[in-house]
This record gives C-alpha cells, structure tokens and sequence, in this order.
C-alpha cells in the first residue's frame, strides 16, 4: 500500500491512537511499501518514526495511492484539491451531533460534510453515531476502534461488593468540560469513603482543583497526570467512570472493558453500541451525582456485580472490538475501492 497520509491536530488524542495503531498493524504484516505523513502533532512524529517501511515494494508499485484523511481538520484540508488516481479514505472520529463547539459551526461542520464527502471514495465511522449514512451513501463502512488485547490483558480479581474499604474510582483522558470530571469530583462529597484516580492533564485542571478544594475532598483524589501506559491503573480501580457530554467511539471505553474492568458511563454517542446496561457494564439514565451514586451503590450492594459485568465486558472486547477487527476492516474497505 502506498499511503499518505493527513493528520491535523494540537494534541495527541483518540484520532492519533487510531492512526498509530492501524500503521503499525499494517507494517507488521508488510503492508505498507511507502508512507509519507502530513500534519501533526509532533508527538504523533515521533511516534510514527518507529514504522518500517517494507522491502517488497517492487511487487506492487503499480498500486493506487490512498490518501488517508484522518479527522475532520484532514479532510476539510484535503478534500477540496484536485481529484486524482489516488483513493482518498476519510475516517470520522467523532460524532456529528458533537456541539462542543457551539450551534454555528456544528452547522457549518454538517454543511461541509455533505459537500466534501462527494469527494472521497471511502468514508470509515467508528460507530454508527458518528455519521448518518444518507451522508455518503453507498460508500460508508461501519468499523469500530479495536485495542491490543496482549497490552490491556483482563483483570484476575474484583471487589466483592461492600467490603467496607474506599470504592476506587477511575477516569482516563483530558481533563476537559466535555470528559466531566467535575461530576465525579462532586460525587465524593456525596461519599466519604470513594477516591477518585484522574489520569490526564488538560485546561480543566485548576478549575477542578479548586473545586475539589472547595469541596473538602482534594486528598481523595489522586492527579497523575499523562501516563504513558494506563493499563495498570485500569485493573487497579473498582470502576472506570466515562462521564462524557459528547462522544463517538472513545477508546478508554474499550480499554477499562478489556481490561475486564465495569465501566459506568453516560449514553452518549457511539457508547451504547458497545456498552448495554446491566450486561457488561452500566449506563446512567442522566449526568447526576445522584443518579450515579444510585448506579454505584447498586453495584455495591450485589456481591458478584463487578466482576459479572468485568467479565463479560472483556467477552464484547474479544469478539468485536479488537486491532485485528478494526484494522482488517480498513483493509477490507480500502481494497474494495482500489479495485
């Protein structure tokens, strides 16, 4: 495959994981003859130094170019400039209905979908949340996010119910408006014995901390920052809380399940597609404290709850949110259209 490849981004998030996880499954299986890499961040650099490039590229030189726009920013960048041999993929990341930033340009980002989506022979949702089909119909491919099960292996024991000790609470990702950690920072205040483990940084940071503080519950609450492999922390809580406002397909969902840890999570998004409540993990009705205090302490007060819904989450895992699951269907979908 001769893969170009655009990605427009400040940060380092959900997009750039998708990005790096698919290019090195492709390398891994010689895929890959030549890459060449537009964008950002440079983190995002830095990490896709590591992909080899195969030494067979004499065997297929002939090979359409694909051009994989990844995130919106890529394709509002690329889609415009003058169609050529190449197969341009676009994969959509987050959901269409995602107004973080305000009624007008989620207008506008509608608007530019329908018209630039015309322009490209291949359209990747990772959940069906993330965009109608009516929006390029015929040409859109349904492929979840999929995580490497060796590197999240499932957890050997779970709470069993009240036991008396603190409930160990976790949330992986920005600390932003969106993620809403500030209601689980609330939640403490509600129930003296939980602590609550926050692993990312973000612009919310100061905002929460001084809340917690205004709280009483700052020394309940562990700030760890970015980290490198949050694998550990995953099989270290009780429950992994995903508190979003908006969201499409976030890969901690898919990380605390393989890791056979419950998630409690609000519906949002491409959530439901993977998580059903009281199956292998549980959904709140509204984005409440005491809603999520009543979630919580049910799952308190049965003593097989954790690990039942732990167990079964990282089943959903293994059957169809796996690399080899979402990458074989990028690779599907890609070669359907070069043919």
């Amino acid at each position: 495959m001769r893969l170009r490849v655009f990605n427009f981004s400040d940060v380092y998030g959900g997009q750039e994981v998708y990005l790096c996880t698919l290019l090195n499954w492709l390398q891994a299986r010689n895929e890959i003859q030549h890459l060449t890499f537009v964008g950002g961040p440079a983190s995002l650099m830095s990490a896709l130094s590591a992909v080899r490039l195969s030494d067979s590229t004499l065997q297929r030189e002939a090979a359409r170019e694909v051009w994989l726009l990844n995130g919106n920013r890529a394709l509002y960048r690329q889609a415009w400039r003058r169609r050529g041999p190449e197969v341009r993929v676009y994969v959509q990341h987050s959901s269409i209905d995602d107004r973080q930033a305000g009624f007008v340009k989620s207008l506008i980002r509608r608007l530019l979908l329908r018209v630039l989506l015309r322009r490209v022979e291949v359209v990747i949702r990772v959940s069906r949340a993330c965009l109608p089909d009516s929006y390029a119909p015929g040409k859109t491919h349904t492929i979840p996010n999929g995580v490497d099960l060796a590197r999240f292996p499932c957890r050997k024991a779970w709470r069993l119910g009240d036991d008396g000790g603190p409930l160990k609470l976790l949330m992986v990702g920005a600390l932003t408006v969106n993620k809403n950690q500030r209601l689980a920072v609330r939640l403490l205040a509600s129930w003296p014995s939980a602590t609550l483990t926050l692993v990312g940084d973000g612009p919310e940071r100061l905002s929460l901390l001084a809340e917690a503080d205004r709280l009483g519950v700052a020394q309940r609450i562990h700030w760890l920052g970015m980290q490198g492999d949050p694998a550990p922390f995953y099989r270290e809580a009780d429950v992994c809380l995903l508190l979003s406002r908006f969201e499409a397909a976030p890969f901690v969902l898919l990380e605390a399940m393989a890791s056979g840890t419950p998630v409690v999570a609000t519906s949002v998004g491409g959530v439901p597609e993977v998580l059903e409540d009281g199956v292998n993990g549980r959904l709140l009705p509204e984005a409440t404290v005491p809603a999520l205090q009543a979630v919580l302490e049910g799952l308190l007060r049965d003593p097989s709850a954790l690990k039942r819904l732990g167990l079964a989450a990282r089943q959903t895992i293994e059957l169809r949110y796996t690399v080899k699951h979402m990458c074989e269907g990028f690779v599907e979908a890609v070669g359907a259209a070069s043919s």
